[in-house]
């Protein structure tokens, strides 16, 4: 849907990079950024990382709205990315000792279609327009050793979606309705990293919560490396579901692949 693709990109660059990498968001929901192979041991000055990256996510899920009813659909990676208009992601952390801030910024527009079953009249639902998420937190690392941190996190994160739900063919062919919805789930969980050696080490963190949401849920496993000095190259694979359902408008959608970003810490 014009929503659910990831592609850190901007307009001219997107179509290229997006058949390239084939992506679509990594790090929806949380604030976690890519760490690095760093001294473990407590510092007095602040430390910043930005991370743009890329996430080639699938979708699965349920949309609906009470004049054309719920619908499931479901979409690879490659389908998505094929309709992408425009898709930026973003995230940072800055942290002084054991205490950490943390961001997230993710805009998606896109489109995808889906075929109905027999019982449905239509033949096909299609899921156009935006979504827009962010994260704020903060973290504090509670248990620490020269290789190992775990951090405990908490945070917001605000969504918003301007979807338009088409049906296409049978009796009920151009019935329309849109999904415009925005709202808050507070988010809670923890993050941590191991250091293998100067070079390499990973990074994980799972994050639950609710509010506006009945769920909103963040998963992700990522392989560090630190190439130069300044920058770090991040691969993993990630998995974000939020479940948001009121007044008959229904935003259920789980997303999850592979990503990767790089981040440049100073």
């Amino acid at each position: 849907m014009r929503f659910y693709n990831h592609l850190f990109c901007n307009r001219l660059f997107c179509k290229n990079i997006s058949r390239l990498c084939a992506s679509s968001l990594l790090l929806f929901g949380t604030g976690y950024s890519f760490a690095q192979a760093e001294n473990l041991s407590y510092q007095d000055e602040w430390h910043f990382r930005i991370a743009p990256y890329i996430w080639a996510a699938s979708i699965d899920g349920d949309l609906g709205h009470r004049h054309v009813g719920t619908h499931h659909v479901k979409s690879s990676f490659s389908d998505i990315v094929s309709n992408v208009d425009l898709s930026a992601m973003i995230m940072g952390e800055a942290r002084k000792g054991p205490y950490s801030l943390l961001f997230d910024f993710m805009y998606i527009d896109s489109s995808i279609k889906h075929g109905l079953p027999p019982q449905v009249p239509a033949k096909e639902i299609k899921a156009s327009g935006k979504v827009i998420t962010g994260f704020a937190g903060v973290g504090y690392t509670f248990w620490e050793n020269p290789q190992a941190r775990l951090d405990v996190v908490g945070g917001l994160r605000t969504w918003h979606t301007d979807v338009d739900l088409t049906l296409n063919g049978g009796p009920f062919n151009g019935r329309s309705a849109g999904v415009n919805k925005s709202w808050v789930d507070v988010k809670v969980g923890l993050r941590g990293y191991y250091k293998f050696n100067d070079q390499f080490s990973i990074t994980s963190w799972g994050l639950v919560g609710k509010g506006g949401a009945k769920s909103d849920w963040d998963a992700a496993l990522l392989l560090n490396w630190l190439i130069t000095k300044d920058f770090t190259v991040a691969a993993g694979y990630r998995a974000l579901s939020v479940d948001y359902r009121k007044d008959r408008t229904v935003y259920d959608v789980t997303q999850k692949g592979p990503m990767i970003g790089i981040s440049y810490h100073f």
